[in-house]
């Protein structure tokens, strides 16, 4: 597994073996009360920060997988009890982990989000105010600052933004620009950049999607056709709801309740940060694995699809070329949705973590000002998927096909990562 060691220097020399000693015992005792709320706090800040530079959905996750990546191992430094995710820093005895943590995540924002520092200033000092000033304190600024600095420092040729052609060759099945925007295929960087964690973002690429004249693709097309449609759907009331619960930000909706399962789970501040962690980075993997095979497969969306469903060699299809879906389509290829390659890595990240399915999720929507409780990872599934085709982005077997995607990504990962000392 990959390190990246920082050494301070001198400093730490004169530091006497008292003063660690002391630590040690000073973590036993406060390590099971420390409160989350400095990294709960800073996991809002992150989502807050990459939706107010503009970032796009998939983008956002992406910082925010890599905010929490530079938390965990601030805090691990401190507390330990875990193996650290990529950065070492020199640790100083008697170092506060919630210092620690703020000092990583405001250190990595404002490295990827400097137009955002005036706002970040502001939440570290907030974060800071609330930690009572001593040796303690700084010291724990010095060691998050050293994981944010080697953090930015191994990702600095990642791939982030590289100028990465998407240009597939026209015709039946494959992707084009959607209406009403007809934009561009968003990131296409993203499916070739450097993941998190998994050793390249093909590893877990699945199958090709149906074939245009098979059975299974007809069903799917049909079936997104009659209920996916803004005008005539043959959606409930009730699937109209889950279509639009699951149109809000993916980063932000499944952050904030991230947050509410730590916080239900009333977890110390160590174990947030480990259970954020495993979350967002697996995430963040899962979504560039996603845009691999976005990218690599190019396959066309149901707003092409179904008007262009005279072209597509199948008889079972039937070509509707005034058809639109319930809202606005995403500007990048159909297979596999991405909504539910992250639904599958967040499943697969909350059932690590509390050792069996039963996940007690609850999940709101700012669209609809609704909240729904998932007790099981099958529930969040089954509406995930629902959600994507009553919505008239996906068909249903790329549903499937991501779910799966981003619960193999997140299976690897975190039997490779984030694992006990």
């Amino acid at each position: 597994m990959r390190r990246f060691t920082i050494v301070l220097g001198s400093l730490f020399l004169m530091l006497t073996l008292a003063a660690a000693v002391s630590t040690a015992a000073h973590k036993q005792t406060t390590e099971a009360t420390a409160s989350p709320q400095v990294v709960l706090d800073w996991n809002a800040t992150a989502v807050a920060t990459t939706i107010a530079a503009g970032k796009s959905q998939p983008e956002s996750g992406l910082y925010v997988g890599l905010t929490q990546a530079a938390v965990y191992d601030a805090v691990i430094a401190v507390d330990g009890g875990y193996h650290p995710y990529l950065i070492v820093p020199g640790l100083p005895p008697g170092s506060s982990d919630e210092a620690a943590a703020a000092a990583a995540a405001y250190g990595v924002l404002v490295g990827y989000f400097p137009a955002q520092k005036p706002a970040l200033d502001v939440a570290y000092a907030t974060s800071l105010a609330g930690i009572a000033d001593g040796t303690a304190k700084d010291r724990g600024v010095l060691v998050g600052q050293q994981v944010a600095a080697g953090l930015l420092a191994t990702r600095i040729d990642d791939g982030r933004d590289a100028a990465v052609a998407f240009n597939p060759t026209p015709g039946p099945g494959v992707w084009q620009p959607t209406p009403p925007a007809l934009l561009p295929a968003l990131t296409p960087w993203l499916g070739a950049m450097k993941p998190l964690l998994l050793d390249t973002a093909s590893q877990f690429r699945p199958g090709p999607p149906p074939a245009l004249d098979r059975p299974q693709y007809a069903r799917d097309y049909n079936e997104t056709r009659l209920y996916g449609a803004l005008n005539g759907s043959l959606r409930t009331t009730e699937q109209t709801e889950t279509a639009l619960f699951y149109t809000e930000n993916a980063a932000q909706q499944y952050n904030r309740a991230l947050r509410g399962f730590v916080s239900s789970r009333e977890l110390n501040l160590r174990d947030a940060a480990r259970a954020l962690a495993m979350a967002d980075t697996t995430m963040a993997d899962a979504l560039i694995a996603c845009w691999d095979a976005k990218d690599t497969y190019a396959f066309w969306r149901p707003v092409t699809a179904i008007r262009g469903g005279d072209t597509d060699g199948n008889d079972r299809t039937t070509a509707d070329p005034s058809w639109l879906p319930l809202r606005p389509t995403p500007n990048h290829p159909e297979y596999p949705s991405a909504h539910n390659c992250l639904a599958g890595a967040l499943s697969e990240s909350l059932s690590e973590i509390t050792g069996n399915d039963n996940v007690d999720l609850d999940v709101s929507s700012t669209v609809t000002g609704t909240t729904r409780h998932y007790r099981q990872v099958d529930d969040f599934r089954r509406d995930i998927i629902d959600a994507r085709v009553f919505v008239g982005f996906h068909w249903r077997t790329s549903g499937e096909v991501g779910f799966k995607l981003g619960t193999d990504v997140a299976h690897w990962a975190l039997h490779h990562y984030f694992q006990q000392d």
